[in-house]
């Protein structure tokens, strides 16, 4: 302060405590790096160092990454509650961070029973593989938690690389999609990053993510097999196939699709469309040709037949087609006819209570559950496989799969049930197994996958019916 000359007189300090604002300032700044659970990084944490990890610092700099996810997690939770697993994610997290940190690396929580571990100035990929090997050990070391000794195992997806050759988002991309191939090999599997494989997984998801636009896009369509009848040589139904008339891939058949859709539950609404395609089809050949239309065969998968809305669908579909259900043959994987209890699903019951009529995929698929097939309402069974490729050789089939398509077929003929061999290329291939008792066969030796429309000339000019 100055006199009244403006001379400087005395000094006056205001100060304060911040201790508590920066303490909290700082807790902040930790929630937003930190898992609140385990105290592991967070995503955003993640990033940062990742950036710094993937700067190239010199000359063949190279980084390691490895996505964590724990085997059956769900099971614990469920079984013994989540304050249960919670304590087990923080044992887990504990003992990836110490390891990573011994390796001057980041442990990093990803949600749920996923984590992370940044290895910074990676030695090559022998040397990450070890350091992943070392810490399964540690995951699956038994943990005491509230009375219960567990024992938690992991799969890994691990990717080492130049980080000249990766960013942020594809190395953890890369290593995602490493860990769904592991995890696909069984429980406490690691799999190292492979390009081929990552290039197949990435189409796929692609597809995935494209399916439900190909609805709207009207990209799909049906496309029929003709079904031959080896005794009169007569074409007597057509199997349906659904297409995918990609942008990019080009025609895309279902094996190539259906998969996808199986597991992304996108099935109920493909396979919904597909049976008001076909029974609107169908219901046109019926119309136009009376007795000659052809009975249209569509297959079910294993999800379609579990969903709780698929006989209400069926009812309404039929209804507003005005297809009579004996005009329509449901196919299903043999595998997927019981319940989890071993119980046949209801579903048969009503269909065949409808009129339908119901064969089974894939028949002979687990020899010693063809039994249980007694007393289902079937009446017929398609067989696929690589053993019926012999019947086309010109020296005859291969005697194992003779025997295999014999013991097969007999089998049919006890449960009383009409034998249809899928894939069938050659007459002479039809013969061998028609000597065998088979009694239908789609394939190109009946005729290649045609249009509704081209199914409908063949019709009229008397080649089908």
């Amino acid at each position: 302060m100055r006199d009244s000359q403006e001379r400087p007189d005395y000094q006056v300090l205001l100060y304060e405590d911040i201790t508590d604002r920066h303490m909290l300032q700082e807790q902040f700044r930790r929630q937003a790096t930190h898992d609140p659970l385990t105290g592991l990084a967070n995503r955003t944490l993640l990033k940062t160092t990742m950036d710094e990890a993937l700067e190239p610092a010199y000359p063949g700099r190279r980084v390691g990454l490895c996505y964590f996810d724990l085997d059956g997690f769900k099971a614990i939770n469920d079984s013994l509650g989540h304050p249960v697993g919670d304590e087990l994610l923080r044992a887990m997290a504990q003992r990836l961070n110490a390891l990573a940190t011994m390796e001057s690396g980041l442990a990093a929580r990803m949600g749920g029973d996923e984590f992370v571990v940044l290895i910074p100035d990676s030695q090559g990929a022998a040397r990450l593989v070890e350091i992943v090997e070392h810490m399964l050990g540690e995951v699956t070391r038994p943990v005491s938690v509230r009375g219960h000794q567990l024992t938690a195992s992991a799969s890994v997806g691990v990717v080492e690389t130049a980080v000249a050759d990766t960013g942020p988002d594809e190395l953890l991309q890369d290593a995602d999609i490493t860990l769904y191939r592991a995890k696909s090999e069984g429980r406490a599997q690691w799999a190292l990053y492979d390009p081929t494989h990552n290039a197949e997984a990435k189409e796929r998801f692609r597809l995935s993510s494209a399916m439900p636009s190909a609805l709207r896009d009207h990209e799909l369509y049906v496309e029929y097999e003709p079904v031959l009848w080896l005794d009169t040589a007569a074409l007597v139904g057509v199997q349906a196939h659904l297409r995918w008339d990609h942008p990019e891939f080009g025609e895309l058949d279902a094996e190539d699709f259906l998969g996808l859709a199986e597991e992304t539950g996108l099935i109920t609404r493909l396979g919904t469309w597909m049976l008001e395609q076909v029974c609107a089809h169908a219901v046109h050949w019926q119309e136009r040709f009376g007795d000659r239309g052809p009975v249209a065969a569509v297959g079910l998968s294993a999800r379609q037949l579990r969903d709780p809305e698929l006989v209400a669908d069926m009812r309404r579909i039929l209804g507003s087609a005005g297809l009579p259900a004996s005009k329509l043959i449901v196919g299903v994987p043999e595998t997927a006819l019981f319940d989890q209890r071993g119980d046949p699903i209801d579903a048969l019951e009503i269909f065949a209570e409808m009129g339908l009529t119901l064969a089974v995929h894939d028949f002979g698929h687990a020899h010693r559950e063809v039994a249980r097939l007694r007393g289902l309402p079937l009446r017929a069974v398609r067989l696929t496989g690589d053993y019926l490729n012999s019947f086309a050789e010109p020296g005859g089939p291969d005697p194992l799969d003779e025997h295999l398509v014999s013991s097969l077929v007999r089998s049919a003929e006890l449960l009383g049930l009409s034998v249809v061999g899928n894939g069938v290329r050659t007459i002479e291939q039809a013969n061998r197994l028609r000597k065998l008792g088979v009694e239908g066969v789609i394939g190109p030796c009946a005729g290649g996958l045609a249009s509704a429309m081209e199914i409908e000339a063949m019709i009229a000019d008397g080649d089908l019916g």
